[in-house]
């Protein structure tokens, strides 16, 4: 496929967290809401692999400095 969809289990919502990645990380998510799955993320993987790793590497910093592991 060409997105995933994980479940955020953090202390956070989905919501916060996207809104964490754009601002402080310049990494687009899309929160599950809009698919009716509020405790989920849409990461897209059809795009360059460099950029991948650096956007995963982005949601695992957001996740350690927000205190949200």
């Amino acid at each position: 496929g060409t997105v995933a969809f994980p479940r955020v289990r953090a202390m956070v919502s989905a919501d916060a967290l996207a809104d964490l990645l754009l601002r402080d990380f310049d990494t687009a998510v899309v929160p599950g809401r809009f698919f009716e799955a509020p405790a989920h993320l849409r990461v897209a993987l059809g795009i360059a692999e460099d950029v991948l790793a650096r956007g995963l590497q982005a949601i695992d910093r957001a996740l350690r400095v927000g205190g949200m592991r």
